[in-house]
């Protein structure tokens, strides 16, 4: 009896450190894969990278730096999870089915992702972007006379600003 008590609790303990293990190592896998170096080295990503360097996002006054993540990744959660996910597409677009494998091919198939992430970002009510962006913070004078008015009109129909201007600091698809 006290044998197999000894043996209940070693494996017992085995499966605990064993979980641990498995739960820190996939945390850090999902953390490693969130960053923008990651997605730089996964996808055909030059151009959309060095139109987000001109961007606001990557360079302003405040100093403050959007990743990749902050945009296209929510917060924690079953919606990081599920966005982790969903990423996973990519990643078999690029190396599986050669979708967007050239930076030609992505540039042919931009205009489809796009639409995808609009539709991501409208079905989170623009989360991501709320996540730094407050509309009740916004200065309508220090914005240009489009941008105030989208903000204005996004204010009066209780939409947010985001998907009204589909704003991003990557080049909308033609």
């Amino acid at each position: 009896m006290r044998k197999i008590n000894k043996t209940i609790l070693w494996t017992m303990l085995l499966c605990i450190v064993l979980g641990a293990v498995i739960v820190l190592a996939g945390q850090w896998t999902l953390h490693k894969t969130s960053s923008t170096e990651f997605c730089l080295s996964c996808h055909t990503m030059q151009a959309p990278y060095e139109e987000y360097t001109g961007s606001v996002h990557f360079q302003n006054q405040k100093g403050i730096r959007a990743e990749c993540a902050d945009c296209h990744i929510p917060e924690g959660g079953v919606d990081y999870l599920v966005a982790k996910l969903l990423a996973s597409k990519d990643v078999y677009h690029q190396f599986i089915t050669k979708k967007i494998d050239t930076p030609e091919k992505f540039e042919e198939h931009r205009l489809e992702m796009a639409q995808t992430v609009w539709a991501q970002l409208k079905a989170s009510d623009s989360a991501t972007c709320r996540s730094c962006h407050s509309m009740d913070a916004m200065d309508l004078d220090a914005q240009s006379a489009d941008a105030a008015k989208c903000t204005k009109w996004a204010f009066r129909k209780n939409k947010p600003v985001l998907i009204a201007t589909k704003a991003s600091p990557i080049s909308h698809p033609k």
